[in-house]
């Protein structure tokens, strides 16, 4: 569910050991950050900055929870989208939560198809 004011409807990209996402998390563009996510081992942390994820639904959700399943999941400062979601699904308490602005991500982008 892509806004007008942006697009691609998702950008990912590295910040040394954190993962940045821009855009909608949804069926159309989870299999990008799960394929920039494979590229760690199991169990070793991953630190997604959620800040600018604009929209997020069923599968985006789906995404993170198999990612915090393999390993140590931190979402760095979730947008307001992120944590309603997590709020309305009942599984904010399952991740580990930085809401502190010191874990800010720049960087170049790469870009989902479609």
């Amino acid at each position: 569910m892509s806004t007008p004011d942006h697009d691609p409807p998702l950008r990912v990209w590295r910040v040394g050991e954190m993962i940045a996402l821009e855009g909608d998390l949804d069926l159309d563009t989870r299999s990008l950050l799960e394929s920039v996510v494979a590229v760690t081992t199991d169990d070793e942390p991953v630190v997604l900055d959620l800040s600018r994820v604009w929209f997020v639904d069923s599968q985006g959700l789906r995404s993170l929870l198999a990612i915090q399943d393999r390993h140590q999941l931190t979402l760095a400062r979730p947008s307001q989208a992120v944590r309603r979601l997590l709020e309305i699904a009942g599984v904010e308490a399952m991740f580990h939560i930085l809401a502190d602005d010191a874990t800010s991500s720049d960087g170049n982008a790469s870009t989902a198809a479609g």
